[in-house]
C-alpha cells in the first residue's frame, strides 16, 4: 500500500505540476496577443469568428488573469508579475463602459492611443514572464 501512495502521491505533483505550466503558458498567450500588432489581433478575432467583438480580447485575458493571485500563492509566478497583471487589469478596465465604447472598434483597434499603451503594457508583461 506504500509504494501505490507513494507512486499516487508523485502523480498527483506531476498534474499541479502541468497544470501551474499551463497557466502560465495560457497567461503568456493573452499577453502576446494583447502586445500584437492590430492586424494579429484583428486575425484572431476573425478566425474566432467574432471579427467586430473586439472587447473579446480583452475577455480572453480575462479568463486567465483572476488567476494571477493564485499563481502567485502557488510560485508559478512573482510578485513583480502579479503587479503588472494587476495593472494591465486596471487599463483595460478603464477603457470599458459606455462612455469608452468608441474604443471597441477595429478603428480604434489600429488608431487610438489607449490600444498603443495597451500593446506596450502588455509586451511589458509578457517580457516580465518570459
Amino acid at each position: 500500500m506504500g509504494a501505490l501512495a507513494n507512486l499516487l502521491s508523485r502523480l498527483l505533483a506531476v498534474l499541479a505540476l502541468n497544470r501551474m505550466k499551463g497557466r502560465v503558458k495560457l497567461l503568456k498567450e493573452s499577453l502576446a496577443l494583447l502586445a500584437s500588432e492590430p492586424d494579429v489581433q484583428l486575425a484572431h478575432l476573425r478566425d474566432l469568428g467574432v471579427p467586430d467583438h473586439v472587447d473579446e480580447l480583452a475577455l480572453e485575458h480575462d479568463d486567465i488573469a483572476p488567476t494571477a493571485e493564485k499563481m502567485l500563492r502557488e510560485g508559478e509566478i512573482n510578485e513583480d508579475q502579479l503587479n503588472c497583471i494587476k495593472e494591465l487589469d486596471a487599463i483595460l478596465k478603464g477603457m470599458s463602459g459606455n462612455s469608452n465604447a468608441h474604443l471597441w472598434t477595429a478603428e480604434s483597434l489600429n488608431n487610438a492611443q489607449e490600444w498603443r499603451y495597451v500593446r506596450r503594457f502588455a509586451k511589458q508583461c509578457f517580457n516580465k514572464l518570459a
